[in-house]
């Protein structure tokens, strides 16, 4: 079954979002619905002194990962967005949606553009 885009993302409107965090450059992951399971990410090891122990992450109903486009997220009284190169206020705000409800999420597919808003 084929789910158009615009459809599968008003399906998460309703759904608690969880795990809220950024990626790499304006990049996000989140999770939404209920913890469906957990996966093991293993450790790597970069060879230059530096590697990352291996992490049990927990995967909700939906995983989102949010790439190469304009997104905004909007929380009462703040905002940020793919533009904002202060990552200490993007995590901030992404701290606030943590087991929020996203009561809206709106794709304007012409402009690559894709906003959270209406948490409650």
């Amino acid at each position: 079954m084929i789910i158009a885009p615009r459809a599968l993302l008003h399906s998460l409107a309703g759904l608690p979002i969880w795990a809220v965090r950024p990626s790499h450059g304006s990049y996000f992951l989140a999770e939404f619905g209920a913890v469906r399971g957990f996966q093991t990410i293993p450790a790597r090891d970069f060879g230059n002194g530096r590697s990352i122990p291996a992490q049990r992450i927990a995967a909700g109903e939906w995983s989102l990962l949010v790439e190469s486009c304009a997104w905004r997220i909007e929380v009462p009284g703040d905002v940020t967005s793919h533009l904002d190169e202060d990552h200490l206020h993007m995590q901030e705000v992404m701290d606030q949606l943590e087991r929020q409800v996203v009561t809206r999420v709106a794709l304007d597919e012409a402009a690559l553009t894709l906003v959270f808003s209406g948490v409650a």
